[in-house]
């Protein structure tokens, strides 16, 4: 870390405008790239909590579903006769709404792993794009 009384002796030699930017620059580079740094791992803590929701949530899916489908079979066992229709509905209306459960998980895990794959280049690309501002107007 580069301390005030460091850029102020810097300063000192410093004898043109272009000079001053220069250096300017090359003390808030490793400002942007360290800014970078702590904002990809505050991201890692929200993203590193929803994969384990996401993880204890679908176990407990599982589990509650296995549960259903158990009562579910339990029920069949001891249906009336002539009810058949009527437990095939109903079987049919558990394995939609099993279905439509998996599909929302599936676009939640896709919508999450597409946004941890836009936010790293995204990072890397601010910091390049401050990379080459800086080196452009060194050259200028």
């Amino acid at each position: 870390m580069i301390t005030l009384e460091q850029i102020a002796a810097t300063q000192k030699s410093v004898k043109d405008g272009q000079q001053l930017i220069a250096l300017q620059q090359s003390f808030f580079q490793p400002a942007c790239e360290e800014a970078a740094a702590y904002s990809r791992s505050v991201y890692q803590i929200p993203a590193s909590t929803c994969a384990e929701v996401t993880r204890v949530a679908q176990a407990q899916s599982a589990d509650a579903q296995a549960k259903l489908r158990t009562i579910v079979d339990a029920a069949v066992k001891s249906a009336p006769a002539g009810s058949e229709n009527g437990v095939a509905l109903f079987k049919s209306a558990i394995a939609a709404a099993t279905t439509a459960i998996e599909s929302a998980q599936k676009a939640a895990r896709q919508a999450t792993e597409a946004a941890e794959a836009n936010f790293q280049p995204v990072t890397k690309s601010a910091v390049r794009a401050a990379q080459r501002g800086s080196k452009a107007r060194r050259a200028a």
